[in-house]
């Protein structure tokens, strides 16, 4: 279980990943969570600086939001960015992983998803043999079940060694 949920990057935040390493590595598809990875589970719209990022990293990759987040949401964000999006993606289940594999006819080689948790993006991404890369939360504003996970996902981080936080790839 342990490699499961171990991420291939871990980074600070979507701001910080090293897009041309990605790149780099044939990464063409980035599928990206949107609570507590792009925006506060507040926050109704993307910033400007996250709408800033995904604009310019458009030129270089197919950017698809991949949420568990209610449809609404991620509708919402979706149309603010300019980019499509799975809503209530139910990750870590692999159903809706291999819907979009399926519709944008791609490999598992050349994606990467990247999120906040390691029960729910790093986990799902790592069944499926996708790159996955974690970033920290951006806030401490999440529903009680998330908390819950958070809790499991530390003592896991500890107990396997998966990441040393604050310590993050280049």
């Amino acid at each position: 279980m342990d490699k499961l949920i171990k991420p291939n990057f871990y980074y600070q935040n979507i701001y910080s990943i090293n897009y041309q390493r990605l790149k780099d590595n044939n990464i063409h598809y980035l599928l990206l969570d949107i609570d507590n990875t792009i925006g506060d589970d507040k926050e109704k719209t993307p910033c400007k600086k996250a709408i800033d990022l995904i604009s310019s990293l458009k030129k270089d990759f197919t950017i698809i939001l991949f949420t568990n987040t209610y449809p609404a949401r991620a509708k919402r964000y979706g149309k603010l960015l300019g980019i499509p999006y799975y809503a209530f993606s139910v990750k870590p289940l692999r159903m809706n992983y291999k819907k979009f594999l399926k519709d944008y006819k791609v490999n598992t080689d050349n994606v990467a998803a990247i999120g906040d948790q390691l029960y729910t993006d790093v986990l799902g991404a790592n069944k499926m043999a996708i790159t996955s890369i974690l970033v920290d939360k951006i806030s401490n504003n999440e529903s009680l079940f998330t908390k819950l996970l958070r809790v499991r996902e530390n003592n896991n981080i500890k107990k396997y060694n998966l990441i040393e936080r604050g310590k993050y790839d280049d």
